[in-house]
């Protein structure tokens, strides 16, 4: 078992290897040191996000048109040590808490994992995936992101939470 400090070690190692996989345009983001790392990069018309967040449960992260919950693209992930499964799920929020499930998952999971401090996730999704509907397109331009931390894996309230204006395409 690790402690405390070599945890912290690994999960800045891992990041900083997240920063430097970027394969076109793309953005590093540390919010509240650490708590929530986001590396973003873009190939094609694909968005590739890669997140380690201080948490053992679920992580959040998705567009927003003010920073809100309200009209959220929102993707949640995460890894369940109980039953040893990654799960992800494509949500948008109407006008308050639960998210709904999207009809159409334009979400594909890559790897989640979880070390017992921090659970780290990466997906990928079309920049835009024409779903109108429950999706917001990824522009080269500044937007606002939802993020939150669940304290366990069951979509519950979050532990933390925030919001960030950032263009994800800068390099």
């Amino acid at each position: 078992m690790l402690g405390k400090k070599s945890q912290t070690i690994l999960v800045a190692i891992l990041s900083i290897l997240f920063c430097l996989s970027s394969v076109s345009n793309g953005v590093f983001i540390d919010i509240q040191d650490g708590l929530f790392v986001v590396n973003a990069t873009m190939e094609n018309d694909t968005l590739h996000v890669s997140i380690v967040a201080e948490t053992i449960g679920y992580v959040a992260f998705g567009p927003s048109p003010e920073g809100m919950m309200t009209g959220s693209d929102v993707i949640i992930a995460g890894y369940d040590p109980i039953t040893q499964t990654s799960y992800i799920g494509d949500h948008f929020f109407n006008f308050r808490p639960p998210p709904i499930v999207d009809t159409i998952q334009n979400v594909r999971l890559l790897w989640a994992s979880e070390n017992g401090t921090h659970t780290s996730v990466s997906f990928t999704r079309p920049l835009d995936t024409g779903d109108t509907l429950q999706d917001l397109p990824i522009q080269n331009q500044t937007q606002f992101y939802i993020w939150a931390t669940g304290s366990d894996d069951a979509l519950g309230f979050h532990n933390n939470r925030g919001y960030i204006q950032v263009n994800l395409f800068d390099a």
